[in-house]
This record gives structure tokens, C-alpha cells and sequence, in this order.
């Protein structure tokens, strides 16, 4: 079975490394390339043909990771993305998911809630079906650990 090929695009150089760190620690998944802007993760992209980048929501650079997601679903509808952020606010939440993010995942989670986002970012047709209003219910996700805190696009519902 091929590895999950991932990219992280983040404005932290230090969150970059740590994120790619340790999910080379984890098997089945490579780290095919990294981005510190939306620019950068859109210029690279298509070089690196990733399963997943991980996405910071405020990507420097002149394009936050909401635009970036639009761009990046547009150019490779084939890539999934999961939002890594730390805002937890349900405007920014809808905002990543109807951009094309399949999960929103806050930076202050456990990594293990990452790593199953990461995991579970394999393209299924109920996560791109979601589109137009949403509405907020429990995430499953979120529920199998106490500490785990995000959200995904099949948790959403039409409003």
C-alpha cells in the first residue's frame, strides 16, 4: 500500500518542522514537500501531487488558507485539505469547509486527533457532497478522545 504523500503549509517554520516531525514518525505517511505561504503551497502543489497538506488558516503572504483551499481544490481536486488552526470560530470553520477543506483541526489538540484527520483525508464522496449552508452538530471525531478538538466537513449539515 503506498504511503499517504502530505505536505504541511504553515507560517511557522518551528510548527512546520514539529508537524512534519512527528508525522514521519507515523506509518504510512511521507512528507513530500513543505510551504511557509498560500503562495508557496500553490506554486509547489502540483509538483508534489499530495494526498493531504495541511493547511494553516492564516497563511502569510497575501492569501489566507481559506483562498489558498479554494485555489488548491480548483488546481488538484484530487488533494485533500485539513485546516490546522487556532481559531475555533464557527465563521472560519464554514469558511475552510465550503472552500473544499474535508477537516478543521485546532492547533491545540492532541496530535493523535491530527494524525486521524490526516488518515481519514482519503477521498470519500460524503465529505465533497457537503456543500451549500451549514449547521453545526457533535463531530465524531472530536468525541473519541477528551481532548480531541475539530471538525469535519461530513459533521456539517444543510441548514
Amino acid at each position: 500500500m503506498r504511503p499517504i504523500r502530505i505536505a504541511p503549509a504553515d507560517n511557522q517554520s518551528v510548527a512546520r518542522h514539529e508537524l512534519g516531525a512527528y508525522l514521519t514518525t507515523q506509518p504510512g505517511i511521507t512528507i513530500i514537500g513543505e510551504a511557509a505561504s498560500g503562495e508557496e503551497a500553490l506554486h509547489h502543489a502540483s509538483d508534489w501531487q499530495a494526498d493531504v497538506i495541511v493547511m494553516d488558516i492564516l497563511a502569510p503572504g497575501g492569501i489566507d488558507g481559506i483562498e489558498t483551499t479554494r485555489r488548491l481544490k480548483r488546481l488538484l481536486p484530487q488533494t485533500q485539505i485539513v485546516i490546522l488552526s487556532g481559531y475555533a470560530d464557527d465563521a472560519w470553520i464554514i469558511g475552510t469547509l465550503r472552500a473544499g477543506a474535508i477537516m478543521h483541526v485546532e492547533k491545540d489538540s492532541q496530535p493523535e486527533q491530527l494524525l486521524e484527520a490526516v488518515r481519514s483525508a482519503k477521498p470519500c464522496s460524503s465529505h465533497r457532497s457537503c456543500h451549500g449552508s451549514f449547521r453545526r452538530r457533535r463531530c465524531g471525531m472530536a468525541t473519541r478522545s477528551p481532548n480531541a478538538r475539530g471538525t469535519c466537513r461530513a459533521c456539517w449539515r444543510r441548514g
